[in-house]
């Protein structure tokens, strides 16, 4: 069978095929040779395998991307997308995001197609505490994380426990007083984050019997506003005692005397400029 067009001859068998040439004078047709004097070898395409996608942590070091799975011994291109080269090894070392290629070539000169590895960044959450909105002394406190300045990343919550459990809510609701850490995780590894954040609250009684249990009333998560103002009256206005904000609250005492079970009064001024008022219960037991 004639080969009509000898310059984009594809093989019929695979790998190797002997092709015949026939050679015969121009001047008598019936003067010709012909044999399996050509052999056409067809090469693989040099086969490997890639990851196609990949995170890099712009916190951490740098990754590195790799070829694996090889069917021979190639050597290798690597380039980014300007079509630099930035390595020929069968490994390259990244720092950033974006698309790498790389291309394999045999040693009978074949190359591979093309192979992309697509490269996301991300980083360990930046947290501030003007990220972060509290609503306290209310029936139901929350502790909310503002998600426009934590970063690239994709990230997930917890309260109080580095190990979780995690959530992709950035809400806490239900939370008692007092002083919280709010852990912030990147899912893809980089890293995590915490604030310690405090939630204002106040006992609804104490017990100042000694037993090392609730024996002093104090504002719940006020060391956070270090120089609130809280003062405490009985029934008849009667200022009974101003306490610090940094130390361990009303003890029951006035002068040196023990106030009797009842209700007693609160007035709190806040750092923040917030008054809150209420009362609470003395207990003896």
């Amino acid at each position: 069978n004639e080969i009509q067009s000898q310059t984009a001859y594809r093989n019929e068998t695979a790998y190797s095929q002997t092709l015949y040439i026939r050679v015969e004078s121009n001047d008598n047709g019936d003067c010709y040779g012909i044999g399996p004097h050509l052999v056409l070898t067809i090469h693989p395409l040099p086969e490997f395998d890639v990851d196609p996608t990949a995170i890099v942590c712009l916190n951490l070091p740098s990754i590195t991307l790799a070829t694996y799975n090889p069917d021979d011994n190639y050597t290798y291109k690597w380039l980014d997308e300007s079509g630099a080269v930035l390595s020929n090894e069968s490994t390259v070392t990244v720092a950033s995001g974006g698309k790498y290629t790389v291309i394999a070539t045999s040693g009978t000169h074949c190359e591979s197609f093309p192979k992309i590895v697509e490269v996301a960044e991300s980083i360990i959450a930046t947290i501030g505490l003007n990220d972060i909105t509290v609503t306290d002394n209310s029936e139901n406190n929350t502790i909310e994380i503002n998600m426009d300045h934590l970063g690239i990343g994709i990230y997930e919550f917890a309260l109080d426990d580095a190990y979780g459990p995690y959530q992709i809510e950035n809400l806490f609701e239900y939370v008692i007083p007092g002083k919280h850490t709010v852990f912030i995780r990147d899912i893809n590894g980089c890293g995590t984050a915490n604030i310690e954040v405090f939630v204002i609250g106040y006992p609804k009684f104490f017990t100042p019997n000694g037993d090392g249990i609730n024996d002093t009333w104090q504002v719940n998560g006020v060391i956070s506003q270090p120089n609130s103002k809280i003062y405490i009256y009985d029934k008849f206005g009667k200022l009974l005692k101003q306490i610090d904000s940094k130390g361990d609250g009303w003890d029951g005492l006035y002068r040196g005397n023990q106030m009797p079970s009842t209700d007693y009064w609160y007035m709190v001024q806040l750092d923040d400029g917030r008054i809150h008022k209420g009362h609470f219960s003395l207990i003896r037991r």
